[in-house]
């Protein structure tokens, strides 16, 4: 008897959710403790709103802050977010003072800072102050995602890159071009 070769004879399927299964908002869904916790913080509150939307669609419990000493006082009064989305220029506290008092409290929380402006002075001060990386406004959901999926879920990318050389591998699949 012959031995079966790898992708042979094979069919297989899955479905991939396009909603969440709960109709349940994700921060409330008692199912969902582990969803991880953004705090994002924005004086605008049009692009709060916005982002606020595109992270709750990606089921992440999000707390928000519209300026800098907000969001100061929520990290004071116990919130533990696993990222913070933070924006460059805010009247009063600015996004690169707020990191820098926030980092003091919170030492491992990555920072993604955000902001309208190219400066590149500011982008480069914001990761010598340890910010995780920078996203100029206004940004795709993509470009959004990617960053969020670097800074907080770098083992998830690590497995899925293994698994796509796998596929690859043992069902003959065509290289996936970006």
């Amino acid at each position: 008897m012959g031995r079966k070769r790898c992708g042979n004879g094979c069919k297989f399927s899955f479905l991939i959710p396009l909603a969440p299964s709960s109709p349940l908002d994700p921060v409330e869904d008692p199912r969902n403790e582990a969803a991880k916790k953004i705090l994002l913080v924005d004086d605008e509150p049009g692009m709060l709103r916005y982002i606020k939307t595109l992270l709750e669609l990606d089921e992440f419990a999000v707390e928000t802050a519209s300026t800098g000493e907000e969001a100061l006082g929520l990290l004071k009064g116990g919130s533990e977010p696993d990222l913070v989305l933070l924006d460059l220029l805010m009247p009063g506290i600015d996004g690169l003072q707020t990191f820098g008092t926030g980092a003091a409290m919170r030492p491992s929380v990555k920072v993604i800072m955000l902001s309208c402006v190219t400066d590149t002075r500011k982008v480069v001060q914001a990761i010598r102050l340890g910010a995780s990386d920078y996203l100029t406004k206004p940004f795709q959901k993509a470009e959004l995602d990617a960053v969020i999926e670097k800074c907080i879920e770098p083992k998830k990318m690590a497995y899925a890159g293994k698994w796509k050389n796998c596929a690859m591998t043992c069902f003959s699949l065509p290289p996936v071009r970006p």
